[in-house]
């Protein structure tokens, strides 16, 4: 996770927004405590399966 958290920073720095996505909603509630500070400029979703098209929709 420590290349993805650098990757995150610099594009936060830059002034991208950030979208993310977690298998579940732990690893989901993690990663928002890791980035609370950057505010609504990280966001993120639980997909729990990946491979069904109607929870994209």
């Amino acid at each position: 996770m420590a290349s993805s958290v650098s990757t995150i920073n610099q594009a936060s720095d830059r002034g991208y927004n950030i979208q993310g996505a977690a298998r579940s909603k732990e690893l989901a509630h993690k990663a928002h405590s890791t980035f609370d500070d950057y505010g609504s400029q990280f966001s993120g979703a639980v997909i729990s399966e990946l491979f069904r098209r109607e929870l994209y929709s």
